[in-house]
């Protein structure tokens, strides 16, 4: 009876901790059942659209503010400069980022979409550790867009000559793992000038 007893209390155990574990799971990624996975993923590409349109071009001649299109193996990328409030409710004083996305492939001809974000270099102080990588999308395909003009190309920057260093506007394309399409189209505010905190002070 008392072993019966201990498989019985075992089995709820375990039970318990697997329910755990896979909550968890969703929680802290891009899966989970379909509405949640496609709620965060809207979710991200609305954050990212607003990190977009604030794409700030700093003067480096050395390396371009905006790049993006697909790299040596084929899968997406996009890199940016971008100027968020240092408070979510103070836009006064933004403080420039330096935002990557990346296409990674995964089981099942899955993609991962990833992202991280590395401050921007002061002159005065060593440059601070990029944040940690993290999943915000599991998708089945992914496109990338930059308008110039009248003109959509899939890579930025554009080839040597008498071109701004920064697109009119973006467009990311996306099919979820169920089949359906989602999207943004982003006009970058070329003609804004904004000052950095840390030049301010």
């Amino acid at each position: 009876m008392e072993a019966v007893l201990a498989v019985a209390v075992g089995a709820v155990v375990f039970s318990a901790l697997w329910a755990v574990n896979r909550a968890l799971q969703r929680a802290l990624s891009a899966s989970g059942p379909p509405p949640v996975r496609r709620a965060i993923t809207l979710a991200e590409l609305s954050r990212l659209a607003g990190e977009l349109r604030s794409a700030w071009d700093d003067g480096d001649s050395q390396r371009p503010p905006l790049s993006g299109g697909r790299g040596e193996d084929g899968l997406l990328f996009l890199e940016f400069l971008t100027l968020l409030p240092a408070e979510p409710d103070d836009v006064r004083y933004p403080r420039p980022r330096r935002i990557r996305v990346e296409e990674r492939a995964a089981p099942n001809d899955q993609r991962r979409l990833v992202r991280w974000e590395t401050p921007w270099k002061r002159a005065s102080v060593p440059r601070p550790p990029p944040d940690p990588e993290r999943t915000f999308a599991r998708v089945r395909s992914a496109r990338l867009f930059f308008r110039q003009g009248n003109e959509w190309t899939d890579r930025w920057p554009l080839p040597e000559g008498e071109h701004p260093r920064l697109p009119r506007s973006i467009r990311i394309e996306i099919e979820d793992l169920d089949g359906r399409p989602a999207g943004i189209e982003v006009w970058i505010a070329c003609d804004m000038v904004l000052e950095p905190s840390n030049v301010r002070h």
